[in-house]
């Protein structure tokens, strides 16, 4: 019928993506590749953000998993025969075509104080490396980055609309916030209206606590339980001494189009996790995957030897190493889809996955 969508909803494309996925793990196809010299010549990079404190991954699915579901992914790696290989080796083996057995690096994007209680006590566990790629505007700064807090704020709150009277970036009226999108769509706006303006951190907190209020979040509790936060200079200084990988994601999370502005972010980054860790890092993370072509000779001249995106793939020997692929797990990627990952079938059936409008 005329002004009918036969395009399926993302919970049945989530269903029928798990049901392919199941399907090739049954028939035994997963394991086949991954035992396939294709595999064994590439490298699986896994991006995660945040690790739950609470109840993220209930409000931000793409951006936070349970921890029970990061606990069995990392069961499934161990019993996989997956190698779980440091960032730096893995990208020296890969060009130099002496991979090992389907090769795994682990990489957590911003720094959050979630990798120190959530991730790091289960990767020791499994005796797993793993790279952070760290902000560091907030990092020691005990408070919720103000972006993503917003719309978490938003979701929280038991109100289905915000008055945009005397907040930055908004009119005066009432906005929606029923979706995610709604609510991200605010939440950028604000965010976005307070840099145009030159806040500072304490001032963008400012806005936060105001938000907060209005929408009867208490800040207080939010703030004293540091989600959303970055993990402070001691604590970074810590694991990097227990041998986590601390590596440049920009000073401000930032991807400025011009050209100083962008070394300047990177200058700025690398400068202070060298003071907190005592290493010089090399390799990089574009800040929401966000690159552009102007920023390749940068970082070859400040002497960055890979980046990586956020697009979805593997890493061969033919792959440029300032444009390293991954994958994104999220709460909502199923154990199927996330062994074909490992097993390097999921890049043989992104079109099969992939669905479309007619």
């Amino acid at each position: 019928m005329r002004g009918m969508s036969l395009a399926p909803s993302g919970d049945m494309t989530r269903r029928m993506k798990a049901a392919v996925f199941e399907a090739t793990r049954t028939i035994g196809l997963n394991r086949r590749v991954g035992a396939s010299a294709w595999r064994r010549q590439r490298l699986l990079i896994l991006c995660y953000h945040g690790i739950s404190l609470h109840n993220e991954h209930e409000w931000n699915p793409r951006l936070f998993i349970s921890p029970e579901n990061f606990s069995r992914r990392l069961e499934l790696l161990d019993r996989s025969g997956c190698t779980v290989v440091p960032l730096g080796e893995a990208v020296q083996r890969v060009y130099a075509n002496e991979i090992p057995e389907r090769a795994v690096c682990l990489t957590f994007d911003d720094g959050f104080y979630d990798f120190a209680v959530q991730a790091q006590p289960r990767l020791r566990q499994f005796g797993f490396p793993a790279t952070v790629y760290l902000n560091t505007l907030r990092c020691g700064h005990d408070f919720p980055a103000v972006r993503i807090g917003l719309s978490y704020v938003f979701w929280k709150s038991k109100r289905s609309v915000v008055d945009g009277r005397g907040l930055p970036g908004l009119d005066p009226v009432e906005y929606p916030i029923a979706t995610p999108e709604q609510r991200w769509t605010l939440a950028v706006a604000i965010h976005t209206s307070l840099l145009a303006a030159k806040a500072d951190v304490a001032r963008q907190d400012d806005a936060l606590r105001d938000v907060s209020q209005r929408m009867g979040v208490d800040y207080d509790e939010l703030a004293s339980t540091r989600m959303l936060s970055l993990m402070r200079p001691a604590e970074v200084t810590a694991l990097a001494a227990e041998g986590v990988d601390f590596q440049m994601h920009t000073h401000r999370h930032s991807t400025p189009v011009d050209s100083d502005l962008f070394v300047e972010e990177i200058r700025e980054n690398r400068w202070r996790i060298e003071a907190m860790t005592g290493v010089r890092p090399t390799h990089f993370c574009y800040p929401s995957g966000l690159y552009r072509e102007s920023y390749f000779p940068l970082l070859e001249a400040a002497g960055v030897v890979t980046a990586t995106t956020t697009r979805a793939g593997m890493v061969s020997s033919k792959t440029s190493p300032l444009l390293l692929p991954r994958f994104v797990d999220m709460n909502s990627v199923s154990e199927a889809e996330f062994d074909g990952w490992l097993t390097g079938i999921a890049p043989w059936l992104a079109d099969v996955t992939r669905y479309r409008p007619a």
